[in-house]
């Protein structure tokens, strides 16, 4: 079948054929890989919710976009030859009167949804696409400008200038033996806190070197509380990212910027990230943005390449239980008594200010120690699917007032 004028999408579609202002009897059985249109890309097939109900194409993956080609530059040549039909759900389709192909791809409002069609475009190319799938992790050079970086690392230091530490003074670490939890961490999930290394104090309880030398993160609500933080997580290139890789309803759900700071920069002990932002199924990726060179000497990330083929070993839960000081507590739950890969089985991921690597939540990853006379800065932002379930028991829980936002920046969702 090939797509002819703009309005002859609404065509036969398993026997059906749509009429341009209404619907029909029956719904069209799209088989996936039965159509051929002539185009280089093809969108979602979307219900009134804009929750995905089918795919077209051989890209039928949680979510994906289907094409041949996927660049952005071929996507914006062959627009005109491509339409989109508004709803398919519980047996009905409907192709909305006065909206054609050329008025929905590239535009940043449809039906009141901003940022639909910045999502629409590609980013990524199938061959990454497919390392990706088979890795569980993607390097991507210069996806973010030296510029940005700057202003994000200059945010940063100005957070941790204005930052007054409670008397409690909380370190993170994540030895899981020595973790400890408190009310301030807990807190976070709605807020910007800092928190300190492991190493930074003395024996003396007081301070080794300057506080801006001290903090190992902020976290873990700064992209929706800090304007310039905002503005680096929420970007049409990074929503179409997540919708290359299946992430087409992404939350983002939790921000860190990681100091590594010169010589007490804390290890991060081989990890699963769904372990600590389960959903079911499991959905959480991380998006982790090289602020500044990340190399072997200041502790790079490392990562088992296709590691995330695997069960999830545990679970971060809330302990249910409030303890003397009101704080809530966190137990670890074993779920897979497998031991996760030793730092000899992973393979550094060096990389230059301005990547992104790209980490499937089931990605054993660690970094070593920053022992270096150099820093090691870092942004993570972490999204979830819109459609899975995430539990009451998770560690971070938005308040009702501070709802989880989509990575497209199209609205908002309740925590």
């Amino acid at each position: 079948m090939r797509a002819g004028s703009e309005h002859d999408f609404a065509c036969d579609l398993g026997g059906e054929r749509l009429g341009e202002h209404g619907t029909v009897a029956k719904a069209p059985q799209v088989q996936l890989q039965a159509l051929a249109l002539d185009a280089v890309g093809i969108g979602r097939v979307l219900d009134d919710h804009v929750r995905q109900v089918g795919l077209l194409g051989d890209r039928a993956h949680a979510g994906q976009l289907v094409g041949g080609e996927t660049h952005r530059a071929h996507m914006g040549r062959r627009r005109e030859h491509l339409d989109m039909f508004d709803r398919v759900t519980n047996g009905t389709a409907e192709h909305r009167e006065g909206i054609g192909c050329s008025g929905l791809v590239g535009h940043g409002e449809i039906h009141g949804w901003k940022g639909y069609g910045r999502a629409m475009a590609s980013v990524l190319s199938d061959d990454q696409i497919d390392r990706y799938r088979t890795d569980g992790f993607l390097v991507l050079p210069g996806f973010t400008g030296l510029d940005a970086c700057a202003a994000l690392q200059q945010r940063a230091t100005e957070i941790v200038e204005a930052f007054q530490p409670s008397e409690r003074r909380t370190v993170f670490t994540t030895n899981e033996q020595e973790r400890f939890t408190d009310a301030e961490f807990l807190d976070s999930a709605n807020g910007m806190w800092c928190f300190f290394e492991e190493e930074a104090f003395g024996p003396d309880g007081q301070l080794r070197q300057d506080k801006s030398l001290s903090i190992n993160k902020i976290g873990h609500a700064m992209h929706d509380l800090d304007p310039v933080f905002e503005r680096f997580s929420y970007t049409p290139e990074l929503a179409a990212v997540a919708t290359d890789i299946g992430l087409t309803d992404a939350l983002a759900l939790q921000s860190m910027y990681i100091f590594k700071q010169p010589h007490i920069g804390g290890e991060v002990g081989c990890h699963q990230d769904a372990t600590f932002l389960y959903t079911d199924p499991i959905t959480v990726t991380g998006f982790w943005f090289a602020i500044e060179d990340a190399t072997l000497e200041n502790g790079c990330l490392w990562a088992a390449p296709g590691g995330h083929r695997t069960n999830l070993r545990k679970a971060f839960k809330r302990a249910g239980a409030t303890n003397n000081d009101d704080d809530d507590g966190t137990v670890f739950e074993e779920l897979d008594p497998a031991p996760l890969p030793a730092p000899t089985d992973l393979v550094p991921l060096e990389v230059e200010a301005g990547t992104l690597v790209v980490l499937h939540g089931l990605l054993p990853h660690w970094s070593d120690i920053n022992r270096s006379t150099k820093s090691r800065h870092a942004f993570s932002l972490h999204c979830i699917s819109a459609a899975a379930d995430y539990p009451s028991w998770n560690w971070l829980q938005r308040s009702p007032g501070l709802p989880l936002r989509r990575l497209d920046g199209s609205g908002r969702v309740a925590a």
